[in-house]
């Protein structure tokens, strides 16, 4: 099949304020964008999103392929019966998502594509600041319950009688409706945290980043894990938890590791599926303690880490392999 034959299903329009979001800006240079799909055929349709949401934009007379993730150990029976019944192949960003799709019973051959992630310019911000007596914790994402934020904030609260100027930065991108506002407004009236909200540009949020002593990304779960690779790429001391996704970042020896307790049931907001990773806020204090007791030591490892995720999870190497699946018909 020919390059000219593959379009991109317009999904999210805009600038990037989540993992999807930022997926659908990968994509856009793999093919010209259409709003709806219906009227082609003999075509092969990008769509980077929900299986489920974007299923009345198709049609079987073409070929859809659908790059997507989820984040915990089996599919809502919803998502497997879209992907079964709409789609001829799937894209997933890790082998250990793949083990999730194909054990949840789906058909269609599913194909891993590590996503990239934004470069960000550390010239446009300082270096990162050492833990002092008044250390600054950072967190990025849209806080839904698989994010942890409410045990970062309990880890943070209680290691303030040893660093008590400690603040937790907490910045969101954009705020869903369907959110429990009970997090916000508790963030909000904490005087420890400092919560912000709206898209920053590139050069302000790599200045978001810069001005961090940690960055902490202590999830339970995660589908793309966007962030923790930004943030290390600067230079940034950065937190992570032991997930299946952050395989190889746990391995490189590079992030801060808050051990896993084993599994426990995954409660989204829409209900139970699967199980996901325990990730307990004292354990999160242990590792922000060691990132904080030694502020050059989790410097240098920032530094490290910065050279050793320079050529890795590249943008231009995941469309590349996202163009030969597109192409090759398969």
């Amino acid at each position: 099949m020919s390059s000219a034959d593959v379009l991109v299903l317009e999904c999210y329009a805009g600038e990037p304020v989540d993992g999807l979001s930022g997926v659908q800006s990968l994509v856009r240079s793999l093919g010209p964008t259409v709003d709806d799909s219906r009227t082609l055929s003999g075509k092969t349709i990008l769509v980077a999103g929900l299986p489920f949401l974007h299923e009345d934009r198709l049609s079987r007379a073409n070929r859809n392929v659908v790059y997507t993730t989820f984040e915990t150990s089996a599919l809502p029976t919803h998502w497997v019966d879209s992907i079964n019944r709409s789609y001829q192949a799937v894209v997933v960003p890790h082998e250990a998502v793949r083990q999730v799709f194909s054990a949840s019973g789906v058909k269609p051959p599913i194909f891993v594509v590590g996503q990239g992630f934004n470069r960000l310019s550390p010239a446009a911000a300082p270096r990162p600041p050492t833990a002092t007596s008044s250390p600054r914790i950072g967190f990025l994402g849209v806080p839904v319950r698989r994010k942890n934020l409410e045990a970062l904030r309990q880890a943070c609260r209680s290691l303030l009688a040893r660093w008590p100027g400690l603040t937790l930065a907490v910045h969101v991108a954009t705020w869903y409706d369907w959110l429990d506002p009970s997090l916000r407004d508790a963030m909000r009236a904490d005087s420890m945290v400092d919560w912000t909200e709206g898209r920053l540009d590139p050069d302000a949020l790599a200045a978001w980043y810069r001005g961090l002593s940690c960055y902490a990304y202590p999830s339970r779960a995660e589908g793309w894990s966007f962030t923790p690779r930004e943030s290390l790429s600067l230079g940034v001391p950065t937190l992570i938890s032991d997930v299946p996704l952050h395989g190889e970042l746990v391995q490189s020896g590079l992030y801060h590791v808050v051990r896993n307790r084993g599994r426990e049931p995954a409660r989204y907001e829409g209900g139970v599926f699967g199980e996901w990773m325990r990730i307990d806020a004292d354990d999160i204090a242990v590792t922000l303690a060691e990132v904080l007791r030694d502020p050059e030591a989790a410097r240098r490892r920032a530094e490290a880490g910065a050279a050793w995720i320079a050529q890795r999870w590249l943008n231009s190497h995941a469309q590349q392999a996202l163009a030969a699946i597109l192409t090759s018909g398969a």
